[in-house]
Order: structure tokens, then sequence, then C-alpha cells
């Protein structure tokens, strides 16, 4: 992924702040993200495939 090109004057404005993109930075994405690993690696243990994997 890419991040989206920025017009280079927004840079130079004092009251603009740019940020990388932060859509995971949520709570409840963060708790998910966590639930997710926990259910894979559960998976893993119990010689299961693991419901999220990726190839």
């Amino acid at each position: 992924e890419f991040e989206p090109e920025v017009h280079p004057d927004l840079s130079k404005l004092d009251n603009v702040v740019l940020l990388p993109h932060i859509g995971s930075a949520a709570t409840e994405v963060r708790e998910r993200m966590a639930t997710i690993a926990a259910d894979n690696i559960i998976a893993f243990f119990k010689g299961e495939p693991p419901p999220n994997r990726v190839n």
C-alpha cells in the first residue's frame, strides 16, 4: 500500500497536521487483532489449521 500523495503546499501551513494512515489505532480494532492472534495460536497448539491463515 502507498499513502496518498499530499499537495506540497499543505506541509507549509502552520494550521495543518499530517499523519500517516492510523486507522488501526482504535481500541476496538487492536482488541480484535489480539483476539485473532490468540485464536490462531490456540488452533496451532490444538493441531488445527489457523482460522486466519495467509498463503
